[in-house]
C-alpha cells in the first residue's frame, strides 16, 4: 500500500510541475504561476480544514455515550445492523464475533440484510443464530483453553503469552464447535435472546448538506429484552470516504483513539466491551467464525 500511495504522490506531483510549468508559460505571470503552484498544494487536502472544523464542533457534544448497566454473563445476544455501510458492518460483526465465547456468551444471532450476505452467506431478510455445539468432542478442549485464558485477566503479559502459545489450538477448536442455523425472522425470535445490539447508520449529522457530504452517525443501542430496557447507547461520527481524496485518507491526523475505524473521528465501537464487562474475559481476544 505504502509502495501504490508513494507512487500516485509522485505522479501528482510530476502533473502538478507540468501544470505550473505550463501557465507560467501561457500566462507570463509570476502571480498566475503563484495561484497556480498552491491550488496543486491545497487540492489534495481540500477536505482537511472542514472536516477538522466539524470534528471539533461534533466531538465536543456530550453525551456521546451513556452505559447504565453492566452485564457480565448477557449469556445470549441479538445483533441487527441497519442501514450501515459494508466497512462498518464488517467491524462491528468482527468485535461481535469476540462476544461468543461459550460462557459468557452462549449464542448470539445476526439479523441478515443485504449487505451482510455476501460476506456471511446469510439469506436476506433470515436471521443466523451462532452457537457452539455442546456435544463436540472438542467442546470440552475450548472451555478449558478459554477459561485458562480468561482467568489470566488480571495479567495482560501472561495472558498475551497464553493466547500466543495456544491461538492455533483454540481456533481450531472453536471453529469446529461453532454451529450455524439459519431461520426466518419473525417477533418472537428475539425473545429467546437477553440482550439486543443494535448498529444503525444515519446518513444526516445536521441539517447542514455541507455536513453531511463529509460525515455520518453509526448510532448503537443495547437494549435488555426483557424489560425493553435500553441499558446503553452511543453514536460516532465516521468521515464519508467518498468525500476524502487519496492523500488526506493516508496522511491527514485522526481524532480518533480507536483502531477499529480508521475513517472515525469521535465515538467507541469498544463501548460493547465495556457493557458486556469483555476486559475481563475476552481483551485482544477476537477469533473469526466464519473461516
Amino acid at each position: 500500500m505504502e509502495i501504490v500511495v508513494s507512487f500516485i504522490f509522485a505522479a501528482y506531483e510530476v502533473v502538478s510541475v507540468i501544470i505550473c510549468v505550463i501557465v507560467g508559460a501561457v500566462s507570463k505571470s509570476n502571480k498566475a504561476v503563484a495561484i497556480s503552484v498552491a491550488l496543486c498544494v491545497l487540492v489534495p487536502f481540500y477536505d482537511v480544514v472542514p472536516t477538522r472544523i466539524i470534528a471539533n464542533k461534533y466531538c465536543q457534544i456530550e453525551p456521546k455515550s451513556k452505559i447504565d448497566k453492566i452485564v457480565e454473563y448477557p449469556k445470549s445476544v441479538y445483533v441487527k445492523i441497519d442501514n450501515a455501510e459494508v466497512d462498518d458492518i464488517d467491524t462491528s460483526l468482527h468485535l461481535i464475533e469476540a462476544l461468543l465465547d461459550g460462557i459468557h456468551i452462549e449464542k448470539i444471532a445476526i439479523e441478515c440484510n443485504s449487505k451482510i450476505t455476501d460476506k456471511y452467506k446469510c439469506d436476506n431478510g433470515k436471521v443466523e443464530e451462532v452457537y457452539f455445539d455442546k456435544n463436540s468432542t472438542h467442546y470440552t478442549q475450548y472451555i478449558n483453553l478459554i477459561s485458562q485464558y480468561q482467568n489470566l485477566h488480571t495479567d495482560e503479559s501472561a495472558q498475551f503469552d497464553f493466547y500466543r502459545e495456544n491461538e492455533k489450538a483454540i481456533e481450531e477448536a472453536k471453529f469446529k464447535i461453532t454451529k450455524r442455523n439459519e431461520v426466518e425472522k419473525d417477533r418472537d425470535i428475539i425473545k429467546n435472546y437477553n440482550y439486543s445490539i443494535i448498529i444503525n447508520k444515519s446518513e444526516k449529522i445536521s441539517d447542514s448538506a455541507f455536513e453531511n457530504y463529509f460525515y455520518h452517525i453509526v448510532n448503537v443501542s443495547i437494549v435488555e429484552n426483557k424489560t425493553e430496557k435500553e441499558i446503553a447507547f452511543w453514536k460516532m461520527y465516521i468521515r464519508n470516504r467518498e468525500a476524502t481524496f487519496i492523500f488526506p485518507e493516508i496522511l491527514m491526523p485522526h481524532f480518533a483513539d480507536d483502531y477499529q475505524f480508521t475513517r472515525k473521528v469521535c465515538g467507541k465501537i469498544q463501548e460493547i466491551e465495556k457493557v458486556f464487562d469483555m476486559d475481563k474475559w475476552s481483551k485482544g481476544l477476537s477469533i473469526d467464525i466464519y473461516q
